[in-house]
């Protein structure tokens, strides 16, 4: 009794061909691809919501302060209730210059804050930029053994369906 031998089909698309899966090295890259492309999408994510949503870096406090100096330089200035109060427990003769040197140094530190935290979105769109040039070696690299694959896949599959096509032929002239 003859053996009947097992052949694999050949799918008729690529893609269900599973080569990631079929060929370690094509599997090794896209495990060194994938990274590089979360990491394109988790740094674009970061400026984003850094850039877009900057709640928290002082602008409340930074209008508010920036306000009351503009208001204060713009000639309201004080009452005198709060001038003598200001000479006889504080000490302070000028009202009008203490005040907005207090509110300067207040801006400056608020300020120089937020510029940290701008510093810091910088630096994310500096890591973005090399790990959108490693993604795209990466996927490159990835893609051209792939493209190398899928040639083999078409070969393939071509020789199959010339091999079904005799099959086919030869159960004609059978019948």
């Amino acid at each position: 009794m003859a053996k009947a031998e097992t052949i694999e089909r050949i799918p008729e698309y690529f893609y269900q061909w599973d080569a990631d899966k079929r060929f370690p090295d094509l599997g090794k890259l896209l495990a060194i691809h994938t990274p590089n492309a979360q990491k394109v999408i988790d740094l674009t994510r970061d400026i984003k919501n850094k850039t877009q949503f900057t709640y928290g870096h002082h602008e409340y406090a930074i209008g508010i302060l920036t306000n009351l100096s503009g208001g204060i330089e713009g000639g309201s200035g004080f009452g005198k209730e709060v001038e003598k109060f200001e000479k006889k427990y504080r000490g302070v003769y000028d009202t009008y210059t203490d005040f907005l040197e207090s509110i300067d140094e207040s801006l400056e530190v608020l300020l120089e804050a937020k510029r940290v935290k701008m510093r810091k979105i910088i630096k994310l769109e500096e890591d973005l930029k090399i790990a959108v040039k490693a993604k795209e070696e990466s996927w490159k690299k990835y893609k051209q053994l792939e493209d190398n694959y899928e040639k083999q896949w078409e070969k393939l599959l071509k020789e199959q369906k010339e091999a079904d096509a005799k099959k086919q032929e030869t159960k004609k002239e059978v019948a």
